[in-house]
């Protein structure tokens, strides 16, 4: 009997059915993750952390060190890698791709550069900071997609080897011999970075989220640091500082705006007026509005990294409403012309002078109030005229960058 060897044999297994046919998203993240998600969630993530240094110690050191429990981490270690690697496989068999795990980012054109940072912009800035210490030692691309974690992980040892030196390391942790002095593992510090990674995108993959809202680059800054107190993020479309900004300018023209400022600080210079330009409670709304801009153009200056699509007003809109934006061209009251020139310089040296906003939004406030009342006078009336030029530059320089944002006109720096 004669056997074709060149014969293609196709196998047909449970292993081989293809869970991107699953038309619900939860049930083909369980087929995906699952495995890993129920591994990941015998420990807590700090559980995981504590553990996992602890057996470094214990590998890395002279002397016996109390080895109860680093059996059972490295056994689920073990099933972890094994996890991951399953998932990893998967994906790439099958060719799977969701969207929000392969979503282009950019920087943003109108931020400042990264050296510009001082050490607490830095630490406000950071992608890190949405994840409350639980992600410490991931890159901004990682934390996007957490295969990428997975694969950086098994470049360095593949699936077989991993297993056979965490045996290794269960060995030396029993003993008073140093892991180093075998020649099985002559970085242990290095291998626990590794295996850090790892957890860490394990923990990644275990909260991961069907929203856009979960690769914010600035949520932290709304619900962590609470810096936003104005700006409300209904939607994760809702946290680009652009979409914001065009929210703004679709509700007002800049001379309306020039104007009931113009109307505003008059009132709270003068004790014996009231804010009554349509009516009083108008000025709370416009007060909100001049305080969102204060809060827009830093979030502009200081959102480095965004999604590709954040910059395109034609996409990131999902209500349509861009073409409502007003986009005439205004004449400019508080710009010297070079400013207008040059708008995004204009932004940079305005929060380089205020640099602490949120005094700005005290200012506001107490303009509000003594607009609106006729009781007492501001102890400096002279700060309500600076409060004006300030703020009527802000909106001039805003109204700058969003038309040229929408009418794609060069910006220049």
């Amino acid at each position: 009997m004669k056997t074709n060897y060149n014969k293609t044999i196709i196998m047909n297994t449970e292993f081989h059915f293809d869970f991107t046919e699953i038309d619900d998203e939860d049930d083909r993240m369980d087929v995906l993750l699952g495995d890993l998600r129920d591994v990941y969630c015998r420990f807590t993530h700090d559980g995981w952390r504590e553990q996992l240094w602890k057996v470094t110690v214990a590998v890395s050191s002279y002397t016996q060190q109390p080895a109860e429990g680093l059996g059972q981490l490295i056994d689920n270690l073990k099933e972890l890698i094994e996890a991951a690697w399953s998932a990893l496989q998967l994906r790439t068999r099958t060719n799977y791709k969701h969207e929000y795990l392969s979503m282009p980012w950019t920087e943003s054109p109108y931020a400042i550069e990264a050296e510009k940072f001082i050490e607490s912009e830095k630490h406000l800035t950071s992608h890190l900071r949405y994840h409350k210490g639980k992600v410490t030692v991931l890159s901004r691309e990682e934390v996007g997609d957490f295969f990428l974690v997975f694969e950086a992980f098994f470049q360095q040892l593949d699936v077989v080897s991993w297993p056979k030196l965490l045996d290794a390391w269960l060995d030396f942790a029993e003993s008073e011999s140093a892991i180093t002095e075998s020649g099985y593992d002559y970085t242990p510090l290095e291998t626990y970075h590794q295996l850090l990674r790892l957890i860490e995108g394990c923990h990644l993959a275990e909260s991961f989220a069907f929203v856009r809202q979960y690769y914010s680059p600035n949520e932290h800054l709304f619900n962590v640091d609470s810096l936003m107190l104005e700006l409300y993020a209904e939607t994760y479309e809702s946290y680009n500082p652009f979409l914001q900004l065009s929210w703004i300018f679709t509700e007002n023209t800049l001379p309306e705006m020039r104007n009931s400022l113009a109307h505003w600080m008059d009132c709270a210079k003068n004790k014996d007026k009231v804010y009554a330009q349509n009516e009083p409670a108008m000025l709370i709304l416009f007060h909100s509005d001049v305080c969102k801009m204060v809060e827009i153009g830093w979030l502009i200056l200081y959102t480095r990294e965004m999604p590709k699509y954040w910059l395109d007003p034609e996409k990131f809109d999902p209500d349509g409403n861009q073409k409502l934006v007003n986009l005439l061209e205004e004449k400019c009251m508080f710009l010297t012309r070079k400013e207008q020139r040059f708008p995004k310089r204009a932004l940079r040296k305005f929060y380089k002078k205020h640099s602490w906003f949120h005094y700005q939004r005290i200012k506001l406030k107490d303009a509000l109030y003594h607009a609106l009342h006729t009781k007492s006078a501001y102890h400096n009336i002279e700060a309500f005229t600076e409060l004006e030029e300030s703020m009527g530059k802000l909106m001039e320089i805003l109204y700058l960058i969003n038309r040229g944002f929408h009418l794609g006109l060069e910006t220049k720096n």
